[in-house]
C-alpha cells in the first residue's frame, strides 16, 4: 500500500464518501532506510515522480513549497513544465510574479492560465465539486482548470505541522479531506494525473523534515504562542539544505494566496458546494511523538469520522 493512501470504510478500495459520519482511514508507512537531509529527500523525490511522469507540470505560486519543488526538480538536472492560474485584476499578482521570476531565471516558459471567476462559478463549479467530491471552493477551482489543462500536475504539498487541530493543542501533523483526498478521486476519472504528495512522497522526506533542530526544539517548547511553522519557514529550509536560495537572496518567498485574497468569494461558494455535497472537510491530525514513532517502526493506519 502507498504511502498516505487515503480510503472511506473498509474498504481499501472506497474513495467517495457517502455519509458525514463515514470513517475516514490514511495508511502511513514506516522509513526502510536512513533519511537524508531534506533537501536530499526533495531531491530525490523529484527524480522519482519525474521518471513516473516526464511531462510533469509544477503548479507554481510565490509560496515557499512550490518553489522548493521547482528547485528540487533544477538540482536534480530535471527542466520540469510550469503551469501557474492567474486570478482576474491581479489578485494573486505578488504569487505570479515570484513564479514567473523563477520561470525566467531557468529559461522556463509557463503555461499562464488565466481564471475566470464568473464562468467558473454560473457554470462549472458545482458539477466540478459533486465529481470530484472537493469541500471548498479553491480545491474546486484547481480540479476544474487541472482537468481543462489535461496534463499530468503536480500541485505541491507541505508538512503541516500545526497545534490548533488537535484537541489536546498538541503539535500535531496535520492533512485535509479536502486539499490531500479529492486528487485520488480526480484521477480515477483522468487519464492525466494530478500529484500532490510532493513533500510526502516517502516516510523518509516527511522524517527529514520533522527531525530538523528547528522543529524540534518547537516542540519542546510547550508554551510557545506559534499555532503554525509560517514564521519559521526561512529557518526550516535553511536548516533542510536549500542555502543556495538564501546565498542568491531569493529567500523572499510569500505565503499562498489560496483563497486569502478572495475570502468573501472564497466563503461563500465554499459553503454552498457544503451544502450541496451535504459533507464538511474533516482534518486527520496525528501527534508529534506519534508520527515519529509510526514513520520509525511498523506505520499504521489511522481512522478518523
Amino acid at each position: 500500500m502507498k504511502n498516505l493512501e487515503y480510503w472511506y470504510g473498509d474498504d481499501v478500495d472506497n474513495k467517495f464518501r457517502t455519509s458525514a459520519l463515514e470513517i475516514f482511514n490514511i495508511n502511513i508507512n514506516a522509513k526502510t532506510r536512513t533519511a537524508l537531509t531534506l533537501k536530499e529527500e526533495c531531491i530525490t523525490a523529484a527524480q522519482e515522480i519525474y521518471s513516473k511522469y516526464p511531462n510533469i507540470y509544477i503548479a507554481l505560486s510565490g509560496g515557499w513549497e512550490s518553489q522548493l519543488c521547482l528547485h528540487s526538480f533544477i538540482e536534480a538536472g530535471i527542466t520540469p513544465n510550469v503551469y501557474i492560474l492567474k486570478f482576474p485584476i491581479r489578485l494573486n499578482s505578488h504569487d505570479t510574479e515570484i513564479a514567473v521570476k523563477q520561470c525566467k531565471k531557468y529559461n522556463i516558459i509557463p503555461k499562464l492560465v488565466d481564471v475566470n471567476f464568473e464562468t467558473f462559478i454560473n457554470k462549472h463549479m458545482i458539477d466540478t465539486a459533486k465529481k470530484y467530491q472537493t469541500y471548498s471552493f479553491v480545491q474546486t477551482l484547481h480540479a476544474y482548470y487541472m482537468e481543462q489543462l489535461h496534463e499530468d500536475v503536480l500541485l505541491v504539498d507541505k508538512v503541516n505541522l500545526r497545534r490548533d487541530v488537535n484537541p489536546d493543542s498538541s503539535w500535531s501533523y496535520v492533512r485535509s479531506e479536502d486539499f490531500d483526498f479529492w486528487p485520488q478521486r480526480f484521477n480515477s476519472f483522468n487519464e492525466k494525473k494530478v500529484i500532490n504528495n510532493f513533500f510526502s512522497h516517502s516516510p523518509e522526506l516527511i522524517y527529514s523534515f520533522l527531525t530538523l533542530p528547528v522543529i524540534q526544539e518547537l516542540v519542546k517548547k510547550q508554551t510557545s504562542g506559534k499555532i503554525s511553522l509560517n514564521s519559521l519557514k526561512n529557518l526550516i529550509y535553511y536548516q533542510g539544505g536549500f542555502t543556495n536560495l538564501f546565498d542568491e537572496n531569493t529567500s523572499r518567498f510569500v505565503k499562498t494566496v489560496s483563497g486569502d485574497h478572495i475570502p468573501g468569494l472564497n466563503l461563500k461558494n465554499s459553503e454552498l458546494i457544503q451544502q450541496t455535497l451535504q459533507f464538511k472537510s474533516r482534518n486527520i491530525y496525528i501527534s508529534y511523538n506519534d508520527m515519529i514513532d509510526i514513520l520509525t517502526n511498523q506505520g499504521t493506519v489511522c481512522q478518523y469520522i
